[in-house]
């Protein structure tokens, strides 16, 4: 079954917000932009927000305001996706219609696929009298058919968001609300990241050719790594000068899909990646606690290029065995020397080239230890809410890449880690 897809209007296909815009012709843009801003990070009450906003508003002619909105500038590759999709794509905005009409028209949005607030005219058409109606977004969404996919940034898309099959939060104009953030399966901060991730989800996905690009790598980093003891997620731990996270993505730095599986405290981890790169997708376990890494990878992998890399938010990894495994055309596990408490242990046999596939995982017996670094074709990929590995054995036998590496569960692990480091990742 096809997807439909919702979209926000303010700041997710404008970039700008459309009642500050307004509020700029009559010279009272700033106290405007400041209650606009209030209100989509939950502080005031759309409904009580909006009529006062609408009131302050109504001295500019219908006219005006929709000639004023309709050059406010857009998301043009979004458009453009509209546009390809217009049939299964709504606008949910809380704008007054009278308002939003000449946009509408503009980026190819019929009037029944546009669900927003109602305004009362006077006689000529021109002149603002009041609000008829204004949209709740979380009732104005319920005839629309599953599944659908969501777009928004504010406090009042919250509902519309945790209604949805697959609930984006858009942060290229502004913070994303954290009330909306709760309920999201994914959130991008690039206009580039969202409608990849759009036509992904159509099946419209074109990739380059070059066989490097041609995989997703989802760094899985929701747990709350207790046995380390330090209060934070072990994304965030700073080993050496630097939080773990970002020594990984220092080394994915030429790969262009990276998708970030977070859970707890993932607001400090979006803040913290996002001060280093922007193009990438963050993709939320919610329910962390129960579930596994398994878990937290298949939703990563999700609407995913052909070739899918798993990577644990904990794992260092030296950098030369890392781009051995991402180089690999194949499927492959790697593999390290046993080192960790309680291991999960691989057995493996060597074929006629000279090369070792594992055959087995054990916690009893095995040559390798299991190390949470693989690469595998989406297809192949099944179901879990276990370890990683568990998606693995059907696959069995599959190539083994030797890798050095350190996992940090400890602190004495830790220590061992910033060590490595700083021994320039000599043993």
């Amino acid at each position: 079954m096809e997807y439909s897809y919702l979209f926000d209007l303010d700041a997710t296909i404008t970039k700008k917000e459309i009642l500050p815009a307004l509020a700029d012709s009559i010279g009272i843009g700033d106290v405007m932009k400041k209650m606009t801003e209030k209100t989509m990070m939950g502080e005031i009450p759309f409904a009580e927000s909006f009529s006062k906003r609408v009131e302050m508003l109504s001295v500019i002619p219908v006219s005006k305001a929709r000639e004023i909105i309709a050059g406010i500038p857009l998301h043009e590759e979004l458009v453009s996706f509209i546009k390809e999709n217009s049939d299964r794509c709504y606008v949910v905005t809380g704008n007054l219609d009278v308002w939003i009409s000449g946009l509408m028209e503009k980026i190819g949005i019929s009037k029944d696929h546009c669900l927003c607030s109602k305004a009362r005219l006077d006689e000529n058409g021109d002149k603002l009298l009041g609000i008829d109606k204004i949209i709740d977004k979380g009732r104005a969404i319920a005839a629309i058919p599953h599944p659908f996919a969501a777009v928004g940034d504010g406090d009042n898309d919250a509902e519309m968001i945790a209604a949805a099959d697959i609930g984006i939060g858009f942060g290229a104009v502004r913070n994303v609300a954290m009330s909306l953030l709760n309920n999201a399966t994914h959130a991008v901060y690039t206009e580039e990241k969202l409608c990849r991730l759009l036509r992904a989800i159509a099946s419209k996905v074109s990739y380059p050719s070059d066989a490097d690009l041609k995989k997703t790598i989802v760094i899985s980093c929701a747990g709350m790594g207790t046995r380390l003891g330090v209060g934070c997620t072990k994304a965030l731990v700073s080993v050496a000068g630097k939080p773990l996270l970002l020594r990984q993505l220092e080394l994915l730095k030429d790969y262009d899909d990276i998708r970030i599986v977070v859970g707890y405290q993932y607001e400090k981890v979006i803040e913290m990646v996002l001060g280093y790169r922007k193009d990438v997708t963050f993709v939320f376990n919610h329910n962390y606690k129960n579930t596994g890494t398994g878990d937290s990878f298949l939703k990563g992998a999700a609407h995913g290029r052909d070739m899918v890399v798993a990577l644990d938010g904990d794992l260092l990894v030296h950098p030369d065995d890392l781009n051995t495994v991402l180089e690999c055309p194949d499927e492959c596990i790697g593999g390290t020397t046993p080192g960790t408490d309680n291991p999960v242990l691989m057995s493996v046999m060597i074929k006629e080239d000279g090369q070792e596939y594992v055959t087995e995982f054990s916690r009893q017996r095995g040559k390798y230890e299991w190390t949470g670094l693989m690469q595998m074709k989406k297809e192949h990929l099944g179901l879990t809410t276990g370890h990683v590995y568990f998606l693995l054995e059907p696959r069995l036998p599959m190539k083994m890449i030797f890798i050095r590496t350190r996992e940090i569960d400890t602190m004495d692990d830790y220590k061992n880690a910033v060590r490595w480091i700083e021994n320039g990742y000599k043993d």
